[in-house]
C-alpha cells in the first residue's frame, strides 16, 4: 500500500513540473524504484515532493486549479442561498462565464498561456483582481435596481458580456503571442494606476465628490496620453506599442477609478458625499440615499472600460505574433 502511495504521489508531482525539469523528476522516480517498501520509501517521496512544490512553476500550475476551485465553491454556496430563481440563474451565468474565460486563458491560443515575464504575470493578475472586485462591488447595485429586476436573466447576459470582454482584454494583452513588451505593460499599468489614484486624491482634497464625471474623463485621457507618449519615446518603439500602452492604461485606470468611487461612496466620510436625496428624508436616510445615487453618473466609466477592452482585444489580436517561438517580452522591451 505504501509502495503504491509513494509512487503515485511522486508521479503526480513529476507531472506538475515544467518540461525542462521533467528529467529531474524522472530521476527521482528511478531512485524511488530502488527503495523497498516502508517508511524510508514514503520519506524519500515526501522529501522529493517538498523540493518540487517549492518550484515557482509548480506553484503556479497547482495553485491555479486550487484557487479556481475555491472561487467556484464560494460562489456556488452564495448563489445557492439566493431565493429568486431568475436571479440565481443570472448569477450562475456571470460566474460560469468568467470561470470559462479564465480557463481558456490558460490554453494555447489567442488568450494564453500567459507570457513568461513578471510584467505579463502582474498585469494578468491585476486584471483578474480588478474584474473580480468589479463583480463584487457592482452586484448589489445591479440586482436591487427595479428595471434590472424585471428581467434578471437578460441583465445577467449583459453583465456577462461586459465583464468577459474586460477579462479577455487582459488575457489577450498578456498572452505569449502578444506584441506588448515589458515596457508597454509596465508603462500602461503604471499610468493607469497613477491616473486613477491622482483622481482619487484630487476629489478627496476638493470635497465633495463631483457628480460631473468630467474630472474622471480628464484623468483617464491624460493617463492614456502619458502612456502612449512615454512608450513611443523609447528607442525602436512602434505605433502598435503606443496604442497598446494607451489602451492598457485606459482600461486599468477606468476600472480602478470606478472601484475607488465605490469605496469612497460607501465608506467615505459624509463630507465627501454631495446631497443628492429628496429633502423630506431624515439626515441619516439622506446620506444613505446620496451614497447610492452618487454611483449612477460613474456607470459611464464602466461602459468606457468595456469599450476600451473591446478595442484592446481587437488591437491585441491584430498585432500578435504568428509564431510561438517569438519572445516578445525580451528584457530590452523593444
Amino acid at each position: 500500500m505504501s509502495r503504491d502511495l509513494a509512487g503515485k504521489l511522486l508521479a503526480v508531482g513529476v507531472r506538475l513540473l515544467p518540461e525542462h525539469r521533467r528529467e529531474w523528476g524522472r530521476a527521482m522516480l528511478a531512485e524511488l524504484a530502488a527503495i523497498g517498501p516502508g517508511r524510508a520509501r514514503l520519506s524519500f517521496a515526501a522529501s522529493c515532493l517538498g523540493a518540487m512544490v517549492r518550484q515557482p512553476a509548480v506553484l503556479r500550475r497547482a495553485g491555479y486549479p486550487v484557487l479556481l476551485a475555491v472561487v467556484v465553491v464560494i460562489a456556488g454556496v452564495r448563489v445557492a442561498k439566493v431565493a429568486n430563481p431568475d436571479l440565481r440563474i443570472s448569477l450562475l451565468i456571470v460566474v460560469a462565464s468568467l470561470v470559462a474565460v479564465s480557463w481558456w486563458g490558460r490554453r494555447p491560443g489567442p488568450l494564453g498561456p500567459v507570457g513568461p515575464s513578471l510584467p505579463a504575470r502582474l498585469t494578468r493578475l491585476g486584471g483578474y483582481g480588478l474584474v473580480g472586485l468589479l463583480v463584487v462591488m457592482m452586484a448589489p447595485t445591479l440586482w436591487r435596481d427595479s428595471d434590472i429586476a424585471a428581467n434578471y436573466v437578460a441583465a445577467g447576459l449583459v453583465v456577462t458580456a461586459i465583464l468577459s470582454a474586460m477579462l479577455i482584454g487582459f488575457l489577450v494583452l498578456t498572452a505569449q503571442r502578444s506584441s506588448a513588451t515589458n515596457w508597454v505593460l509596465s508603462v500602461g499599468l503604471g499610468a493607469g494606476v497613477l491616473g486613477a489614484l491622482g483622481w482619487g486624491v484630487a476629489v478627496v482634497a476638493a470635497r465633495p465628490i463631483p457628480t460631473d464625471i468630467t474630472t474622471a474623463l480628464v484623468a483617464l485621457t491624460a493617463a492614456m496620453a502619458v502612456a502612449a507618449t512615454v512608450t513611443l519615446a523609447r528607442p525602436a518603439a512602434r505605433l502598435r506599442h503606443g496604442v497598446l500602452a494607451a489602451l492598457t492604461s485606459g482600461l486599468v485606470g477606468a476600472l480602478l477609478l470606478f472601484e475607488e468611487l465605490e469605496l469612497l461612496a460607501h465608506l467615505g466620510p459624509a463630507s465627501l458625499i454631495p446631497d443628492l436625496a429628496r429633502p423630506a428624508l431624515t439626515a441619516a436616510d439622506d446620506l444613505a440615499q446620496s451614497r447610492f445615487e452618487l454611483e449612477d453618473p460613474y456607470v459611464v466609466v464602466v461602459f468606457g472600460a468595456f469599450l476600451l477592452a473591446v478595442a484592446l482585444v481587437v488591437a491585441g489580436l491584430a498585432t500578435r505574433s504568428k509564431s510561438r517561438s517569438v519572445q516578445p517580452y525580451a528584457p530590452s522591451g523593444n
